[in-house]
């Protein structure tokens, strides 16, 4: 448990196995939970990604 409650979280989201692999197996990671996007979920993560591309944000 981390001291005074600041920790970081970095959440990924793929549709590729390996990706989730590495992430898996990295350290002494914790893999929380593991679940496919909801639709409109899913839509949102696309359209934050598009605007943020058509405003030159998106760092690769």
């Amino acid at each position: 448990m981390c001291k005074l409650c600041l920790c970081n979280r970095i959440i990924t989201t793929t549709h590729k196995i390996n990706v989730f692999e590495a992430c898996h197996s990295f350290g002494d990671a914790k893999i929380y939970k593991m679940k496919p996007l909801s639709d409109d979920d899913s839509r949102s993560s696309y359209t934050q990604r598009y605007l943020l591309m058509g405003t030159n944000i998106l760092m690769n």
